[in-house]
């Protein structure tokens, strides 16, 4: 194989499941392989823990780029710059808490070569508990999912799932996929968007990944299930809708100037995800999701 793929972490206070991680890529079956690491002035151990790790690790068909950020920049703007040093035909997100099975990379540059028209595959995950105990086997499964491919209408109509660490790019033109601006709030969303002005997005329906929940998962979703109780669980889907908010607030106003910028598209013309709004404020609706978590009685149910 000589197409490289590069591997995109962008890391901030990941000592604790780090390691775990980074041993997760050793054992990817496909090579060539970039990782490219960006710390975004992590104050714990995970900038010490990828210095190690690049030492004893980097080999010809294993190269480690490691950026060290001098001032704190945020997931997105963070994400956005280490692709400037792409240098791979496939490029992959990944998330510091997880743990890839041995065959993502290699099941998802096969389905790029499967299929041309694809720009960006998302596979599917397993949902884990901070142990690494398996929760749900397939997230997919879990949300009900049947989507295959989605176009450029599809995607700006619907708001799925778009998971960046499921999420794997074909290094296509990408200047124009990225850069992301700034304050953009859910990037896997705007990655999303953007891509799907040059060909699909598929969902691979292969299990390729851990997805670990431990609370302080910047996504809000399972904030019921992992709840110790009921005022816990009214706090996550407060501070999932304060997201979901700031979002709203600022993603669509961006997403549509970048599309009229960069495209000379309006959304507006189109059937679009921005248009549903929400009726009740950001503590009715944590109420009401609380109040049905409290009736399904599955408040707690994986925090054990």
């Amino acid at each position: 194989m000589d197409k490289w793929a590069s591997i995109v972490l962008p890391i901030y206070n990941g000592g604790k499941y780090l390691k775990e991680f980074l041993a997760s890529l050793e054992y990817q079956t496909y090579r060539p392989l970039q990782v490219i690491i960006g710390d975004d002035c992590s104050s714990d151990n995970s900038l010490e823990i990828c210095e190690t790790w690049k030492k004893e690790n980097e080999k010809i068909d294993f190269k480690i780029i490691l950026v060290k950020r001098k001032k704190n920049i945020g997931l997105s703007q963070n994400l956005s710059k280490l692709i400037e040093y792409v240098e791979g035909n496939y490029i992959f997100l990944a998330d510091q808490d997880d743990v890839w099975l041995e065959e993502k990379v290699e099941r998802q540059v096969q389905y790029f070569e499967s299929n041309p028209h694809c720009v960006i595959c998302l596979c599917d995950r397993a949902i884990a508990n901070e142990r690494l105990d398996i929760i749900k086997k397939s997230n997919y499964a879990y949300l009900g999912y049947t989507i295959k491919t989605m176009d450029f209408e599809q995607v700006i109509k619907h708001r799925a799932a778009y998971a960046a660490n499921c999420m794997a790019i074909r290094n296509k033109n990408i200047n124009k996929i990225f850069s992301i601006p700034v304050n953009v709030v859910s990037h896997d969303t705007f990655i999303t968007m953007m891509a799907a002005r040059y060909g699909t997005i598929d969902f691979l329906y292969d299990v390729l990944l851990l997805y670990r929940i431990h609370g302080k998962n910047i996504s809000g979703n399972f904030q019921a299930q992992f709840s110790k109780n009921i005022f816990q669980c009214f706090l996550n889907y407060l501070r999932v809708e304060k997201r979901a908010y700031e979002s709203a607030k600022y993603d669509e106003k961006i997403i549509k100037n970048e599309f009229k910028t960069r495209f000379m598209v309006d959304i507006d013309d189109y059937d679009n995800c921005f248009k549903k709004k929400r009726k009740v404020t950001k503590f009715i609706w944590a109420i009401q999701m609380t109040r049905k978590a409290y009736q399904k009685g599955i408040i707690g149910i994986w925090s054990k």
